[in-house]
């Protein structure tokens, strides 16, 4: 017996619905594989992140970008090592409720000493989560960094910096170069000229 299927029309209809179904099945399969895969970025700058959760996500942002980022086994060295063809950067994460103390900044220049003299040579660098304050680094701790040679960077601007290599409005070289700077880190459309202008002179 033939039902209202077979009218041609709402067979048709039919077909394209199912169609257009298996196709938005698939999209959404990829949008929450898409989810999962960048779920570091809601937690990079998060009020409730814990601190081993932050250095674990940071270590995800950049080896989602290219770098080869871990976190050493020692607990009396950075926080987590990353490197790019061949430059090596200790980082410090800092995730305290207020700006992190002066005295506690100066952790990355001790690490930096202690792997010179094994021979490591890297760049330090410390990042705090301030998304509790929403504030930045002070003119006393931004010298502090430059007198003692390593970066200062806020989660809010790491973030800054990833979305705009993301978008392509920075290629990964840049990002590596502003990244591994002395003194307070931005990426600002300042400090992106800087560095692309120093590149074109060389």
């Amino acid at each position: 017996m033939k039902t209202i299927i077979n009218i041609p029309e709402i067979r048709d209809a039919l077909k394209e619905y199912k169609n257009l179904k298996r196709i938005a099945n698939k999209s959404r399969n990829r949008l929450n594989t898409l989810f999962k895969k960048y779920d570091f970025v809601n937690k990079v700058y998060s009020e409730t992140v814990g601190d081993t959760e932050l250095e674990e996500v940071i270590c995800e942002l950049l080896n989602s970008i290219g770098y080869n980022a871990k976190q050493p086994t020692e607990n009396r060295n950075f926080d987590v090592i990353a490197s790019y063809l061949g430059n090596k950067l200790g980082i410090e994460v800092k995730n305290t409720k207020n700006i992190v103390g002066e005295n506690e900044l100066l952790q990355a220049s001790k690490y930096l000493l202690r792997n010179l003299n094994t021979n490591n040579k890297l760049n330090a660098l410390i990042i705090w989560n301030n998304a509790r304050t929403d504030q930045g680094f002070d003119n006393f701790r931004i010298e502090d960094a430059r007198n003692h040679n390593y970066g200062i960077l806020t989660t809010s601007e790491l973030l800054k910096g990833f979305f705009k290599l993301k978008s392509q409005r920075i290629d990964i070289n840049t990002f590596n170069q502003i990244i591994r700077s002395i003194g307070l880190i931005e990426f600002s459309e300042k400090e992106i000229e800087k560095v692309e202008s120093s590149v074109t002179e060389r």
